[in-house]
């Protein structure tokens, strides 16, 4: 399934749509999450990212501005997208869009069946294990002002 990738800022109606049917279909039809706890108030308040591939939406994520750190969640790829680093490229364009924002620190939590992928890019385990909506997590975090820990670069394209 190679394609030309492009990962976006949504910017309209129908790409927060496409976002958020992203977001149903990986975490509350596959993984089983409530829907409930799917959508909440940070929403509102985050940037929403789509992956782009042979023009439909295949992946999504969001940036959530704080006060301290930017906060990376719900990154989501499509099953039939999976394995071709689509979520490393998804992740390499947020840490890119927070730190033209001026963050320096990355916040996440990330399921702990997860918590590889994260940490092969530079993120930090932080605290114990806890529960999220019935889910084991971890926080993980990533500074950017160093130079050891800056943005990841995206793989080339195949």
């Amino acid at each position: 399934m190679s394609s030309e990738i492009r990962i976006k800022i949504a910017e309209n109606e129908a790409e927060f749509a496409a976002v958020f049917e992203i977001r149903r279909r990986v975490f509350v039809e596959e993984q089983g999450f409530a829907l409930a706890d799917e959508y909440d108030a940070a929403d509102a308040r985050s940037i929403h990212i789509m992956a782009v591939a042979c023009k439909e939406p295949v992946g999504a994520a969001r940036i959530t501005p704080t006060p301290s750190a930017a906060t990376i969640g719900r990154v989501a790829v499509l099953p039939e997208w999976r394995e071709q680093a689509l979520g490393r490229k998804i992740m390499a364009f947020c840490e890119m869009e927070a730190q033209k924002r001026g963050f320096s620190k990355i916040l996440l939590h990330s399921q702990i069946q997860v918590q590889e992928f994260y940490a092969k890019l530079a993120y930090l385990p932080e605290g114990d294990v806890y529960d999220e909506c019935g889910w084991p997590h971890i926080t993980m975090t990533k500074r950017l002002e160093t130079r050891k820990n800056q943005v990841t670069p995206a793989p080339a394209a195949e």
